[in-house]
């Protein structure tokens, strides 16, 4: 079970830190380019926040969400939807989604897409409860304790 354990975190170590060799090392940056001159939406990068009394600034990040560009002007990608584990089953994973389709609505992006995979089912179940559409599964290579892990597409017009 603990072999299992580590290619399961492994294979999501690699994601988090390719997402850091590209959007992640400057959120900033990445996120507030103005991509209006090639057609596309301009991204964005949202955290979610609650008051912390150890906190310098007074408040804790405790998620966040990415709306990047697609294949194309009117299509939008979600990234990065992510809330700490003490603080999910709260509503925060649902207000960040919520937060990105309102602004893409504003943005006039046609088509929101997104990718998990089957070993996030509940992230599954909440896209779907938000009217997300199972729109593709991909196989990978990779597999632990005899599950194979599949690339999840989900699609959301708007």
């Amino acid at each position: 079970m603990l072999f299992v354990y580590y290619r399961i975190r492994r294979t999501f170590l690699g994601y988090y830190q390719d997402g850091l060799r590209h959007d992640m090392t400057d959120i900033s940056q990445y996120y507030r380019q103005d991509h209006e001159k090639d057609g596309y939406p301009i991204r964005r990068f949202w955290v979610a926040e609650i008051p912390s009394l150890t906190s310098d600034s007074g408040y804790e990040v405790v998620g966040c969400v990415a709306l990047g560009k697609s294949d194309g002007p009117l299509f939008g990608e979600l990234k990065r939807l992510f809330v700490l584990p003490a603080h999910r089953k709260r509503g925060i994973g649902t207000k960040l989604m919520r937060t990105v389709i309102v602004y893409a609505k504003e943005q006039k992006i046609a088509l929101l897409q997104l990718e998990t995979t089957n070993f996030q089912p509940v992230a599954r179940e909440m896209y779907s409860r938000l009217g997300w559409h199972h729109n593709a599964t991909r196989e990978s290579d990779f597999q632990a304790g005899g599950m194979r892990m599949s690339f999840v597409e989900y699609l959301l017009p708007l």
